[in-house]
């Protein structure tokens, strides 16, 4: 796979469920509120703010991306996704 090395980068910390979300940093401590900013009504985790939550699902309803579907039949799909991802991640 050739994709950039911040989506690269960005992708793991999802994965290793390391990224600043609120509930990661309630959860040291760093912050006592754990609501998203977006909606203000659930908790902010990774989950929430990528699939769950109504800003997110505006991104993906607005991407045209066919999913599911097949990475075999969709070539660049996963970087496509890993990038609105990163993308929804910075502007929340």
């Amino acid at each position: 796979m050739n994709m950039p090395n911040k989506l690269k980068h960005f992708a793991w910390k999802a994965c290793k469920n390391i990224l600043a979300t609120k509930e990661n940093l309630k959860r040291r401590n760093i912050t006592k509120d754990s609501v998203c900013e977006a909606c203000g009504e659930q908790l902010e985790s990774a989950c929430h703010i990528f699939w769950f939550c109504d800003k997110a699902k505006e991104v993906w309803e607005s991407s045209k991306l066919a999913l599911p579907c097949c990475m075999e039949q969709c070539p660049g799909l996963l970087e496509r996704i890993i990038a609105i991802c990163r993308g929804i991640w910075k502007n929340r």
